[in-house]
């Protein structure tokens, strides 16, 4: 796991997306490119393509959902 905190931007991304979901990113926005790169670097969340409706977005992965209940934890 990427041991860095999440700010509340990251924090909104990994709230979207905790229940597995995969989220374009309209459904955030207020969160722009850059978040959403640096998520990705970070391992918390990754590209993907939902089977049922083709669309492009993104999911959560083990790394962010830890990230996520670590920030839950700290009240965020």
């Amino acid at each position: 796991m990427n041991s860095s905190r999440s700010n509340s931007k990251e924090m909104k991304v990994l709230d979207g997306l905790c229940l597995g979901d995969i989220e374009g990113e309209s459904h955030f926005p207020f969160v722009g490119q850059k978040t959403f790169d640096a998520m990705v670097a970070k391992g918390w969340i990754e590209e993907a393509r939902c089977e049922t409706y083709w669309t492009a977005g993104y999911r959560i992965t083990p790394a962010g959902h830890e990230v996520h209940q670590a920030g839950y934890d700290a009240g965020m």
